[in-house]
């Protein structure tokens, strides 16, 4: 388990690193989600019944995607930045693509791609690279990290976006919040969450790197006895997400399993085509369930005097009406009012 000094310690780097380019990207993205007026709350449990497969970039995302695109009408996808390009080169379209980082290249990782994006939901973090929201077709919906120095209280104030996500230490990891906290999924199956390579292997799915080489900062065994290697980031994800897992996913009753090959967390595994082959296309759902989703996705509306019975009319007519509420005076209130004017 990580102690709370090397969490604190993490967190405190990266905003020493990063912290001036997320204040300008803050501000850029803050204007972008003024003006669309997004908010979690309207795909809030927009997962439950539903298996969502959260896509890594670890190599062993090079073997799944064949049974990924054999079940693909079965499931609902999540990726992360670099994922996304990935997919779309597999004839694979993702519901949902997370993005995190400030440094995250637009060029590389989303423009080649940026056609696809028209029914493709962007889950942003307020200081990633704002090309991303500047070009993207789809919905985008933002968000803040809340981590240990607090430093939402800064982007926030900066942005204006008030939604929160716990700081997952990675992309990926915050993909999986997004799919457990937000989205509700009954059922999230991970691929590509490798957190390490082999020598064989590429760094990333696909795209081979230099980093295999300068970020190779340690040897070890993974969850199949495989000799592996990993960098200090890359361990601090794994531990972050096994402690996640323990503290705050398996108590709340979500099934999560890890389907990549190997990998060095300490997620429950299984075989990822037995896993698409055994759930159900659609899970029931409690009753408690659908009452919670309903009261965070629901709108509500102050209607005037001015607007009346013809705009109440039409909200009966068009949409799904749970209550209506109606303030008033009594007569003697209302006369007592104006007589004091």
């Amino acid at each position: 388990m990580l102690s709370q000094e090397e969490v604190l310690e993490q967190s405190k780097s990266a905003f020493a690193q990063w912290e001036e380019k997320w204040r300008a990207y803050s501000s850029i993205n803050g204007k972008i989600y003024k003006k669309n007026k997004t908010s979690f709350n309207d795909v809030a449990f927009a997962g439950i019944g539903k298996t969502a497969v959260i896509v890594g970039t670890g190599p062993s995302l090079e073997r799944k995607m064949p049974i990924l695109k054999k079940y693909r009408d079965k499931v609902e996808i999540i990726c992360n930045d670099k994922s996304f390009g990935m997919l779309v080169n597999n004839d694979i379209i993702p519901d949902y693509v997370v993005l995190c980082d400030a440094g995250i290249n637009y060029e590389r990782w989303c423009e080649p791609y940026i056609g696809k994006t028209v029914n493709v939901k962007l889950v942003s973090a307020i200081p990633a690279n704002p090309k991303w929201a500047r070009h993207w077709k789809g919905k985008i919906y933002f968000f803040v990290n809340k981590d240990n120095i607090q430093s939402e209280k800064i982007f926030s104030e900066i942005s204006g976006c008030n939604e929160f996500l716990p700081a997952g230490s990675n992309v990926g990891n915050s993909s999986i919040i997004f799919s457990a906290s937000v989205l509700h999924y009954s059922y999230n199956v991970l691929i590509g969450y490798d957190f390490s390579w082999r020598d064989t292997d590429n760094y990333y799915a696909y795209n081979n790197s230099d980093k295999r080489y300068w970020m190779k900062h340690m040897a070890i065994i993974d969850n199949e006895g495989n000799l592996v290697n990993t960098s200090n980031n890359l361990y601090f994800s794994a531990r972050w997400l096994t402690d996640f897992w323990q503290g705050t996913i398996a108590p709340s009753g979500v099934h999560l399993v890890d389907c990549s090959d190997g990998g060095i967390s300490g997620l429950p595994k299984a075989d990822f085509e037995r896993m698409l082959q055994v759930i159900p296309n659609v899970k029931p759902v409690s009753q408690k369930m659908k009452e919670n989703a309903a009261k965070t996705r629901a709108k509500t509306e102050v209607i005037t005097n001015q607007q009346g019975m013809n705009r109440i009319n039409e909200l009966l007519k068009t949409k799904s009406v749970m209550n209506v509420s109606i303030t008033y005076l009594e007569e003697a209130d209302d006369k007592w009012l104006k007589e004091l004017n």
